[in-house]
């Protein structure tokens, strides 16, 4: 049973029989949740500054820091903080802190591949003087040995030197979670004088996940965790358990009761929504371990995000297909022969006809299907109105296939010069990435067309405008679209301009969405997938 579980048990019947020790144990474990509640309401608990630390904190990254250095050997918590208020740097903080005082040797993090340089290298080089090393999966180096002698290594046989480093001096590790996964047996042991950060959290969100599985078996015994995340966790119960159990096992107790006590269920078992009623309790066990900062809060002083829909009317030709897309699906669907599943698969074909023709060509059988249509008709209008050669943006949308055809239009289109003009996808080299926003935040580059996948904690906030191509079904997924420009370091505000098809799915999904905000509040980091499963199959198909 977990100390804080029990001790929540003798508050409540505080009759029970228990020695005096173990009451002594619950008193300090009660006085530590306390003192965690009281730094986050109260500013002046803050700690700014820090031995080591090149400049001072903000005062709620400073709270963070008084927040986690209420830890005790073995415990984690969670900064639950917006995207773009400095949740690496906080983490970072927390560890010179605890090497100041003694407490701690190494720093081991864990994030997204494109996390690597763009931010915590970045963030170690400007804030420390801490000595620190980027793992990477296919790099080349020179590696000299004791006896003097160099050897030129790559692929895995460097990587088991440079996971070694933390023996010679090295205080900072920082690698991505796919090669934790691919390393997990020459990765070194941790244990309580090492400090771990997992940045963006949610990668461990299923707690049957290999990733999951080998994270909790390697990193459990660590001093202190610290899972770091830019969701609102709170409101996104089914996938809180994992994390929770990763930074205090048992806190939450059995997945499966946790589920039941806290989530409704569709008529399938599957999680949907947390159950109103039962929110109250989960806070006050998530209050003591999670310190939650809004964009809002951090930055009072960040000008603001315009939202605007820019509408736009489908091709003759995609007209023609999107009705006979449509009529096929309804068939299909009166007579029983497409699921729900199916039902949500073609809705996506029909976003996809919307951004263009083309990329339902292999779908279809027909090679000779436009690029054209009436969102690539007019971008190039709104590019021209909103000044590419003076002001930087974003050209965002979820399909690759699409961002491929905009990269190639903006060159042959003499948009921008291709030297201007930044690619970020999944499975590029985080240094490319790396390279990509520097240019961007302090270069010449003007562009930077992104998918969904490769974008996680990536700072543009050098734009002042982000255009979507389309939108995904979770409108809080966009308001992370909209964080790579919209977050600290802007000073210009930001204007998000998402096309709208008239008379389309997108339309009449906009009034569902509209409809329904209230529930999305609680579903913040679902995926699109899960999202869906909100509306039945006859509100996904009027949506047509």
């Amino acid at each position: 049973i977990p100390m804080e579980a029990t001790a929540d048990a003798l508050r409540i019947f505080p009759s029970l029989i228990v020695s005096d020790e173990v009451k002594a144990a619950f008193g300090s474990i009660r006085e530590r949740q306390q003192a965690a509640i009281a730094v986050k309401k109260n500013p002046s608990e803050a700690k700014t500054a820090i031995k080591g630390l090149k400049g001072a904190l903000r005062s709620y990254q400073g709270q963070g820091v008084s927040f986690l250095n209420t830890l005790q050997d073995g415990e984690g918590d969670i900064l639950a903080f917006d995207m773009g208020t400095g949740k690496s740097l906080t983490g970072l903080a927390f560890f010179q802190d605890l090497l100041n005082q003694g407490k701690a040797d190494h720093l081991l993090v864990v994030c997204p591949s494109p996390l690597k340089y763009a931010t915590w290298a970045k963030e170690v080089e400007k804030w420390t003087d801490l000595e620190y090393i980027v793992v990477d999966g296919d790099k080349r180096e020179e590696v000299e040995w004791e006896d003097g002698t160099k050897q030129k290594l790559t692929g895995q046989k460097l990587r088991e030197v440079q996971y070694q480093q933390h023996l010679f001096g090295t205080h900072v590790i920082i690698m991505n979670y796919e090669l934790f996964l691919r390393d997990f047996d020459i990765i070194p042991n941790v244990n309580h004088r090492w400090v771990v950060v997992l940045d963006e959290a949610h990668r461990i969100k299923n707690p049957k996940a290999q990733t999951t599985k080998n994270l909790i078996k390697k990193l459990r015994p660590a001093g202190r965790k610290v899972l770091a995340t830019g969701t609102p966790l709170e409101n996104n119960v089914q996938e809180l358990w994992s994390l929770v159990d990763f930074c205090r096992p048992n806190l939450l107790g059995n997945y499966y009761k946790f589920l039941a006590r806290y989530i409704e269920v569709d008529y399938f078992g599957n999680p949907v929504a947390p159950k109103p009623q039962m929110m109250g309790e989960l806070r006050a066990k998530l209050d003591p371990i999670m310190f939650r900062v809004t964009k809002a809060e951090a930055l009072p002083e960040l000008p603001p995000l315009t939202i605007q829909e820019y509408w736009v009317d489908m091709t003759k030709e995609q007209e023609n297909l999107y009705k006979a897309v449509k009529d096929g699906i309804l068939q299909n669907a009166e007579t029983g022969e497409f699921s729900y599943l199916e039902v949500i698969v073609q809705i996506t074909r029909m976003q996809q006809l919307l951004d263009s023709p083309a990329l339902l060509r292999e779908l279809m059988g027909d090679p000779n299907l436009p690029i054209e249509s009436g969102k690539l008709n007019e971008l190039r209008n709104v590019i021209n109105d909103i000044d590419p050669n003076r002001n930087k943006f974003i050209l965002f949308s979820q399909y690759k296939e699409m961002t491929d055809i905009l990269y190639k239009w903006m060159i042959d289109n003499n948009v921008l010069p291709k030297e201007q003009i930044g690619y970020v996808k999944g499975g590029i080299k985080a240094t490319e990435t790396e390279r990509i926003r520097k240019e961007f935040q302090e270069g010449n580059m003007q562009c930077v067309i992104m998918t969904t996948a490769g974008n996680y904690g990536l700072d543009l906030s050098a734009g002042k405008y982000v255009i979507c191509f389309d939108q995904l079904f979770n409108p809080q997924k966009m308001e992370q679209i909209f964080s790579r420009a919209h977050r600290g370091g802007n000073a210009t505000g930001v204007t998000a301009i998402n096309f709208v098809t008239r008379n389309s799915y997108e339309e009449r999904k906009l009034k569902v969405l509209e409809a329904k905000r209230e529930v999305f509040k609680a579903m913040v980091d679902a995926d699109d997938e899960t999202f869906a499963k909100l509306f039945t199959k006859e509100e996904l198909l009027n949506m047509l």
